[in-house]
């Protein structure tokens, strides 16, 4: 008789027992960090949808009636920046919300590259945003790849009282105080997808997002803090149709 084997069989069960425990705690941990890293995203997206509300409010305060009060469409991107160059090679990032029957729609993370905005080259960094004015601009947004100036017309945006541009986008841009119509015509407006994810949850539909039938996320004051200054300076719900 083998007096060894159960002392052996029960050796090997209390490896096999630590060998659980360890991967167990090892699988936890990963977990604890992967959410984490998830919510320290979701944070990062947060806080650029609160600058970029600041951004919506202060050019809703200098934007003539005239351009704001026809908008289909609110893009805002708190820092456009790249070694000391404002140029949409690098880009920027921000937020998009369209006019809907119902009121804006939730903010859609948006990023924009491409063109250049000449006027501001040379300035660390700047601020901008651009005014959607009519459907077909709209869908050139909502269609995930906006060609700006290919897909439909745009201008920099006019300042002060006067004739209102025709344009299907203007834009404007602000930088150390200096407030002034931008360029964007080359520019691509398409979705910020990790911004998407971090900020829903999951990968939902850009164009769904801005037609209104993706919901905001409930748990997050800066989506309703985005959402109000863009009513307050924008208008509230559909105001009709402008080819």
């Amino acid at each position: 008789m083998n007096l060894q084997r159960p002392l052996v069989t029960r050796i090997a069960g209390i490896v096999g027992m630590a060998a659980l425990v360890a991967c167990s705690n090892s699988s936890s941990k990963s977990t604890e960090t992967t959410a984490a890293k998830m919510q320290s995203e979701r944070n990062d997206v947060l806080g650029r949808l609160d600058d970029a509300t600041q951004v919506v409010t202060k050019f809703g305060e200098k934007i003539p009636a005239s351009e704001s009060g026809q908008s289909r469409c609110v893009v805002a991107i708190p820092s456009m920046v790249k070694g000391g160059l404002i140029v949409g090679g690098e880009g920027g990032k921000g937020f998009a919300t369209c006019k809907t029957a119902s009121g804006w729609s939730a903010p859609a993370p948006v990023s924009i590259g491409g063109g250049s905005i000449g006027a501001q080259l040379g300035v660390q960094s700047t601020e901008l945003l651009a005014l959607v004015k009519t459907d077909k601009g709209m869908r050139s947004l909502e269609s995930g790849d906006f060609k700006v100036g290919v897909d439909a017309s745009a201008s920099a945006g006019p300042v002060g009282t006067g004739r209102g541009s025709t344009t299907d986008l203007v834009s404007y841009s602000s930088s150390k105080g200096l407030f002034a119509g931008a360029e964007l015509n080359g520019s691509t407006i398409k979705p910020d997808k990790d911004a998407i994810k971090a900020l829903y949850g999951s990968d939902v539909d850009f164009g769904g997002i801005l037609a209104g039938q993706v919901a905001a996320p409930a748990d997050a004051p800066a989506v309703e803090r985005f959402n109000s200054a863009v009513t307050s300076h924008y208008g509230k719900g559909h105001t009709g149709t402008k080819k």
